[in-house]
Formats: structure tokens, C-alpha cells, sequence
């Protein structure tokens, strides 16, 4: 499972440097140590895989991000 925090500072790390996709950001995760420390992954921890990611990313916006955003 990947912490929500890190779900949510992917988000506009993929958009500030233009990465097209989960799994182009998974693959950058494994070279870019910029990306690494922007996530607050270690050096040597494992990349998640890209349908982690998007497994992930479906469950935190169907129940906690939509709740927190929906209007009352």
C-alpha cells in the first residue's frame, strides 16, 4: 500500500515535469533521486508498481478526498 502523502505529492511532480503516466513516473522513480526525495522514499527503498499506484490513487479518491471535498 502507498501512503496517501505520497499519492498526493505525485500528482504535481508529474505535472510540473511533464511525466505522461503512472508507469513513466514508476520507471523515473528508479533514476531520478529528485523524484525519490521530492516522494520522501529512500535511495534503496523499492519503486511501487504502477497498478499499485492506480489501485491506490481510486481508493483514496473514492472515500477519503471525496468526502473531504464534497460540499455539505
Amino acid at each position: 500500500m502507498i501512503p496517501p502523502e505520497r499519492l498526493l505529492k505525485a500528482s504535481p511532480l508529474m505535472a510540473l515535469y511533464t511525466v505522461r503516466s503512472e508507469r513513466l513516473l514508476c520507471k523515473q522513480l528508479d533514476y531520478n533521486l529528485l523524484f525519490r526525495w521530492f516522494l520522501d522514499m529512500n535511495w534503496d527503498e523499492p519503486v511501487f508498481d504502477r497498478s499499485s499506484f492506480s489501485r491506490n490513487r481510486a481508493r483514496c479518491l473514492s472515500t477519503t478526498w471525496r468526502v473531504s471535498f464534497s460540499s455539505p
